[in-house]
């Protein structure tokens, strides 16, 4: 399967997307509407595999929106400061 990764900037940060070569997706598609693909079980939702996957997926995207609202929420307060300090200076 050919894939490269895409990144793309926002005003949050990056993010970055795996794009497949679309002949390799026809292939796949054509395999599993034929029942021939052999399909990792980590892909798949009814697999024991599958389903680690998704929860250590939940558990990153929560990190993730842990540590980015405690990083606004420190921004925010030396903002506070600093306005704060410079009132104080007037």
């Amino acid at each position: 399967m050919r894939v490269r990764q895409v990144v793309t900037a926002l005003t949050s940060g990056q993010i970055s997307n795996d794009v497949y070569h679309a002949d390799d997706v026809q292939r796949v598609q054509d395999e599993i509407a034929a029942g021939t693909a052999k399909l990792d079980p980590a892909w798949r939702r009814d697999t024991a595999e599958g389903r680690a996957a998704i929860r250590a997926f939940k558990r990153r995207r929560e990190r993730r929106r842990v540590i980015t609202a405690v990083v606004v929420a420190g921004l925010g307060l030396a903002a506070l400061v600093l306005f704060a300090v410079l009132l104080s200076k007037s």
